[in-house]
């Protein structure tokens, strides 16, 4: 039922009308009662948390507000000292005020408190979790999960979110974890609509793809793309991405001129971000009003760092910039100048701000516009589009509540896509909050050691069981239909087909072992020419691709050299080479590009399919055939591409490979075409030749049985891809595998399912095919009511019991609890570890790692132990000799403990744990330590200060940690030597104060 709205709300006034949600989730919190506020970016959620504050205050009670990462605690901490005064900030790197009445803090925080009892967790009133859709994140997400449990049932909480489908659900699982209702208030409604327009290479106006109404121009479009193809867009598109980029420039004038700024321009790396700022060099600067207060802020940001830290080259360079109303925002920027452009940018000094996807995470920063510099993005592997997810985002920075009638969002097209390509990304659905939630082995050590909780009910009280346990009443449900209808499907002399599918089976596992031979690079190379069919499957995702056609193939940047020699393709592994693959995918293949995600494949003969070239590892191939198409003298076009699919689908008509036996012939065979003659293929030939012959037998006989009339059961027909996508794709690999190699029995029926829908009672006896479908339904309808079953199974008996007993095998086995589960000394300490392998770090103390090292050692050699968080130095150099020995002990160490966890049956890669501890920053923490400027340190390798400065704080959270350990070991040496590492690290620019906190 909907509850009544208060008169007013007393806890707190505002200075304008609030919308109908905030009215809801205010109530709430003068209820007393948590609250769940999901909206789109800039709607106004962060209304509700001033007023659970507020409500705090005035009940003289304590609140709680966490936020993901210290940036935004920070900024918070800032806002909320502006308004109420009485605030606190804890993040690990700073500590201000921890006795105020309000805390801001980042979640770890919160974590480690909640663990160690400590006082504010019995005094506070209100919890507030902003940008609580982080918790799906996979590193972190955890910790949310854990708060959320551990926190005391007289807490309430608000969750400040983004949209999330399943609110519902996480809502409950607050209530049925607390004991108390959560509510859902939430809106689609964007207080500032967008538009969407498009500016194409080379192109002399915009575009307006998409109105504030949410409809598409497809007119508008057309014409953009049509400005694209011709020869000033083709030459402007060839600049793209260069520091010569006429389209940004002109945009940027433009944008000015019509006073469309402040402008976010997002790009899609650091590089780029950077040499994009370079356009706006010819912008007309500030006014000597706004110059003035831009240099006031700068000086009173940088005034207190030391001279030579005054000249770093970031900050030389950042100047000039702002004072043309131009900033930089990115993960490599120094926190300072960071900080000091968001102050500039809410302060209205910065009009166009060129920034990575990193800005629009958590920063209540919009602007009037948003530009996408490109549509294309490097993911650590490959160059793709951003992603739905992604470009809601960033688009959603578009649009200032208040300020603008609609946000403006302009992306720069380069290159083509299609209109429902662009549809799907600006109109996808956002993401469901999924659990995060694992074990570390901390967090057994911490609740071992704690007597009111145990490991059991925390895993039983996590979202994650919310999730499993909710879904068995679904599970029982489709388990039951699932049986039934497979029940429907028996039909006479069932045994003898199973015998003939088993025998496919067979064949086609020896055909599988067969093609190895076909596959191997030095045999496959020499017939890998344009035009020749082969039959695909990403065994990754067990996917079939079904048949292509073969336009070429290269070998992979990282196999082209190895131990510095080249290789020959000869000698390149399966997974080294990669083919070009004309293939047919389900419509609406490049929106699911755009997307993040693979195109879907299609059957051959689907008259909705699109023909796409493809990048295919040599791995996938299945099947090659002896068959060679004509190609035409390109295939970059639809038009050409769709005449290869139409002749691909030619040579698999059916009138064309009728007959299985001479239809098998088209397959490369290794004895007659590759000339391989060796023991082993001989074998292969051998049981390949006797399967076939059994298959035969087998279907010979079942021809020659009484004819059998199937009854319709329903839902036979195109169910569960069994008979539908499946079947269709049979029909491929039927005459396929009929005519190369193939998989059925060559008939060919399968694409038509002429039988399987047959109305009941009708008089025409099903063919064997049609028989083979509907036994081939039901024993898949089978094998997924088993799958349910195990699920089900795995949700009820506690799938993260296993999980826990070899954690414990493990810390056993070191000695860090005892047979009890009673944590021992080097248990404690491993405990205090958070930002590094506890577990490995436990054994380096106990083993005195570092009773011989000085404190500038100590510090470099725990660099390599917080490695894995941070940027890799793509050169660095030889670790200094005295760093040598200990860096080889802890390899050692590292690997002793890769063992122990693989023999307590934790799935390990020895090797690729002990690399984990990369030592590339050894030489330079060694050298920060003994005093070098940090100019000296940012010449000494490739990465951006920030990145040195990121990495350098790390360490320094680690090393906060082990001085815990050494105190819980009752080692005062260590401590003292750790302090003294500490003292040696924290030091001028690298540890300046934040500016949220200073100014």
């Amino acid at each position: 039922a909907t509850l009544p709205l208060p008169a007013a709300f007393e806890a707190l006034q505002f200075p304008f009308e609030l919308d109908p949600f905030q009215k809801k989730a205010l109530a709430a919190v003068d209820r007393g009662e948590s609250v769940l506020v999901a909206a789109h970016t800039s709607a106004g959620k962060t209304v509700v948390a001033q007023y659970a504050v507020a409500t705090s205050l005035r009940g003289k009670q304590r609140v709680v507000y966490t936020s993901p990462i210290k940036a935004l605690s920070n900024q918070k901490y800032r806002e909320l000292m502006a308004q109420f005064r009485d605030v606190g900030l804890m993040t690990g790197d700073v500590s201000i005020n921890v006795d105020a009445s309000v805390l801001v803090m980042t979640t770890e925080i919160l974590r480690n408190m909640l663990y160690r009892g400590h006082e504010l967790v019995r005094e506070v009133q209100w919890v507030i979790f902003d940008e609580v859709h982080y918790m799906r994140d996979k590193e972190r997400g955890v910790i949310w999960e854990e708060c959320i449990v551990l926190a005391p049932s007289a807490a309430r909480f608000v969750f400040l979110s983004a949209t999330i489908p399943n609110a519902a659900e996480f809502a409950g699982w607050i209530a049925a974890t607390h004991g108390r209702p959560c509510h859902i208030v939430s809106t689609p409604h964007r207080p500032t609509p967008l538009e969407h327009w498009a500016l194409p290479a080379g192109a002399d106006g915009l575009y307006l793809l998409k109105s504030a109404d949410g409809a598409f121009h497809t007119a508008n479009f057309d014409a953009a793309m049509l400005a694209l193809r011709k020869p000033a867009g083709a030459a402007a598109a060839a600049k793209a991405g260069s520091r010569d980029s006429p389209n940004l420039r002109r945009l940027l004038a433009q944008l000015q001129r019509r006073q469309l700024t402040p402008a976010i321009i997002f790009a899609f790396s650091r590089r780029e971000c950077e040499g994009a700022a370079m356009h706006a060099r010819s912008l007309e600067p500030l006014g000597e009003e706004q110059q003035a207060a831009v240099r006031q802020v700068f000086e009173a940001a940088v005034d207190t760092l030391s001279e030579a830290d005054q000249r770093v080259t970031q900050i030389e360079a950042m100047l000039p910039l702002l004072l043309r109303g131009v900033a930089v925002h990115h993960s490599g920027l120094l926190p300072l100048l960071k900080e000091l452009v968001e102050i500039l940018f809410q302060e209205g000094l910065v009009r166009f701000l060129f920034a990575t996807e990193t800005f629009s995470l958590g920063l209540n920063m919009p602007a009037r516009t948003v530009v996408f510099t490109s549509m294309r993005k490097w993911d650590g592997e490959v160059f793709r589009p951003p992603s739905a997810a992604e470009y809601i985002q960033m688009s959603g920075r578009a649009g200032r509540r208040g300020l603008d009638a609609q946000g403006m969002v302009v992306l720069l097209l380069n290159e083509e896509i299609e209109a429902e390509a662009l549809q799907a990304m600006m109109s996808a659905s956002p993401l469901p909050l999924e659990s995060a939630f694992r074990l570390r082995y901390n967090t057994l050590l911490k609740l071992y050691a704690l007597e009111s909780y145990d490991v059991e009910l925390l895993v039983r009280r996590s979202f994650y069981t919310y999730q499993r346990v909710g879904a068995l009443p679904e599970i029982a449900r489709r388990r039951a239909a699932l049986e039934a209808e497979a029940a429907a499907l028996t039909q006479p002399d069932e045994p003898r087909l199973r015998e003939l599918l088993a025998a496919r089976s067979e064949r086609a596992g020896c055909e599988v072992a067969m093609e190895a031979f076909v596959r191997a690079p030095k045999h496959v190379l020499r017939f890998l020419q344009p035009g020749r069919l082969c039959l695909l499957e990403d065994a990754s995702r067990g996917v079939s691709l079904g048949w292509g056609v073969l336009l070429g193939w290269r070998g992979t940047a990282t196999s082209a050299y190895v131990g510095g020699a080249s290789v020959p393709p000869e000698r390149m592994r399966a997974s080294e080479l990669v083919l070009d693959v004309l293939l047919p995918c389900a419509a609406g293949a490049q929106a699911l590009a755009l997307a993040g995600d693979a195109p879907q494949p299609a059957p051959l003969h689907d008259p909705s399919a699109e023909a796409w070239v493809l990048p295919v590892r040599l791995s996938c191939l299945q099947q090659l055939s002896s068959v060679r198409l004509w190609l035409p003298d390109e295939v970059s076009s639809p038009e050409s591409r769709r005449g290869v699919l139409h002749a691909l689908r030619q040579v698999f008509a059916e009138r064309r490979l009728a007959d299985a036996s001479a239809a098998r012939q088209l397959n490369l065979r290794p004895l007659e075409h590759l000339g391989d003659s060796s023991p082993a293929c001989k074998r292969a030939m051998g049981l390949l030749d006797a399967a076939v012959a059994r298959e035969a037998q087998l279907d010979a006989e079942l021809r020659r049985l009484p004819a059998v009339v199937l009854m319709d059961v329903g839902g036979e027909t195109d169910g569960d891809g069994a008979s539908g996508s499946n079947g269709a794709e049979a029909s491929g690999a039927h005459v396929d595998g009929a005519g190369c190699g193939g998989a059925a029995n060559g008939s060919g029926g399968a694409t038509n399912g002429s039988g399987a829908g047959r109305p009941a009672g009708g008089a025409t006896p099903a063919t064997l095919v049609e028989r083979e479908k509907r036994l081939s339904r039901k024993q898949l309808l089978q094998q997924q009511a088993a799958g349910l079953a195990t699920e089900a199974a795995g949700v009820a008996c506690d799938e993260f019991g296993e999980t826990v007993r070899r954690m414990q095998r493990v810390l056993l086995r070191l000695g860090l609890v005892d047979s009890e589960r009673v944590v021992l000394l080097k248990g404690r300490a491993a405990a205090e570890v958070d930002a590094s392998d506890e577990v490995l770090v436990a054994e380096l103390l106990y083993r005195g790692f570092f009773n011989e090292l000085s404190p500038a050692a100590a510090a470099a050699v725990c660099s390599c132990l917080v490695a894995a968080d941070m940027e890799k130095i793509k050169r660095p150099q030889t670790p200094l000799p005295a760093l040598q020995p200990p860096l080889a002990t802890l390899r050692e160490v590292a690997t002793e403990v890769a063992r122990v966890y693989t023999d307590a049956g934790i799935a390990t890669d020895e090797a690729e744990y002990v690399q984990r501890f990369d030592s590339g920053m050894v030489n330079m923490v060694h050298a920060w330590c003994e005093g070098a400027t940090f100019a000296e340190l940012c010449d000494s390798c490739e990465l951006f200060e920030g990145s040195i400065i990121r990495a350098i704080r790390r360490l320094s959270e680690l090393l906060d940690e082990l001085k815990s350990a050494a105190k819980a070991m009752g080692n005062d040496e260590l401590f003292s030597k750790l302090e003294e590492s500490c003292r040696l690290l924290r030091r001028d620019i690298v540890f300046a104060s934040s500016l949220y906190v200073e100014m």
